[in-house]
């Protein structure tokens, strides 16, 4: 069908329903539906291009049972939600726009599959795109800008593979995984998002790989409750707290990460968490270089922490920090700095040109100290109260 115009008027429930066969719209205008602009169904295949979904109750298309839908170069506006597909459906969408839908621009639920390629996600009163449930999202390209929560979210069991999106602007989260989530996220930029750039809760399992979190309202890459996160390669810079945090119990494993002139600490472990930090940089933070709190645990190898406006390593409260082969130099207090209950081992690191090289406040401090080199500080090479 070409260049068909349907106006509902608010007055059908479905505009258009496949249930069987394959059915092509090019140049449609379908508008006004209760619920489904499309409705496809059963083994049905639709193939949209240069369309346009206005105004629909539910969804503008809605891909059902064991249907496929093929959309390229439409554009979606004011529906409930842009593009719904569910069940064991199977979505390929590219070159289209989703912008100012009253909930989500697209849904993936159930054991849906969905490739979604160089897209606008704009203005939508949810997130951007949304996938959960048991269903498997592949975003590439796509541009998730100024929508009410997350420009991409994670629920349920979802599976999702995103590489090259921009997420900027958002309400929420740039990138957002909770749940059993699984997330691989490659190469994206995640800027001033209200929250975090990238978002880890409940038991998602994130790897993240040379994406680019920055000026964002809270953290670049932040890890909370029982989350697994794996970072590498990524660049955090400019956010208003920490570059990479990790809080309650979740655990991170960070490895040649850039961390620089955010608004707290470059990388920080809160409360339970578990973070081993290797090979990274945490330059020009407004406090620490490498932060632990709480009870968190950290193992630190490799790091270069300079030019942080409090500390380079810092650790307090009951955390347990290994901290070896490390690098603190030209920061505002001390390159290494260890008070309250601290356990654990500061070997073989350099601590040079910073006010104090090591400092140690409390006697009740447990952490040894061996073979550390410590040169050119201001105030003291090494200060131990013990």
């Amino acid at each position: 069908m070409h260049g068909l115009t349907i106006d509902c008027q608010g007055q059908s429930e479905c505009a258009l329903s496949v249930e069987s066969g394959t059915v092509r719209l090019a140049c449609c205008h379908i508008r006004g539906a209760s619920r489904y602009g499309t409705q496809v169904s059963g083994e049905a295949t639709l193939i949209a291009e240069d369309c346009c979904y206005e105004d629909h109750g539910a969804c503008g298309i809605a891909l059902q049972d064991s249907s496929s839908g093929s959309v390229k170069q439409s554009n979606f506006r004011n529906n409930h939600t842009g593009i719904c597909a569910q069940d064991c459906s199977r979505l390929t969408m590219s070159n289209s726009s989703f912008v100012a839908n009253t909930e989500l621009g697209i849904e993936l639920a159930g054991s849906a599959k969905g490739e979604v390629e160089e897209s606008l996600f704009a203005e939508n009163i949810g997130s951007g795109i949304r996938a959960g449930e048991q269903s498997t999202l592949t975003a590439r390209n796509n541009t998730c800008e100024g929508n009410t929560y997350s420009g991409i979210a994670l629920f349920g069991s979802a599976r999702g593979i995103l590489e090259g999106n921009t997420c900027k602007g958002n309400g929420s989260h740039g990138i957002y995984a909770q749940d059993q989530a699984r997330l691989t996220a490659r190469n994206n930029t995640c800027e001033g998002n209200t929250y975090s750039g990238i978002a880890l809760f409940g038991n998602a399992r994130g790897t993240l790989e040379a994406n680019t979190c920055k000026g964002n309202g809270y953290h670049g890459i932040y890890a909370q409750d029982q989350a697994h996160l794996t970072a590498r390669n990524n660049t955090c810079e400019g956010n208003s707290q920490a570059g990479i945090a990790l809080f309650g119990s979740a655990q991170g494993t960070l490895e040649g990460n850039t961390c620089k002139g955010n608004g707290s600490h470059g990388i920080a472990g809160n409360e339970q968490s578990a973070l081993t930090a290797r090979n990274n940089t945490c330059e020009g933070n407004r406090d620490g270089g490498i932060s632990l709190f709480g009870s968190a645990q950290g193992t630190l190898e490799g790091n270069t922490c300079k030019e942080n406006g409090s500390h380079g390593i810092y650790a307090q409260d009951q955390a347990h920090l290994t901290a070896r082969n490390n690098t603190c130099e030209g920061n505002e207090d001390c390159g290494i700095w260890l008070s309250d209950n601290v356990q654990g081992e500061v070997s073989g690191n350099r601590c040079v040109g910073n006010q104090y090289g090591i400092y140690v406040r409390d006697k009740t401090v447990k952490a040894r100290l061996n073979s550390n080199f410590c040169s050119g500080n201001t105030a003291q090479d090494i200060y131990d109260v013990r």
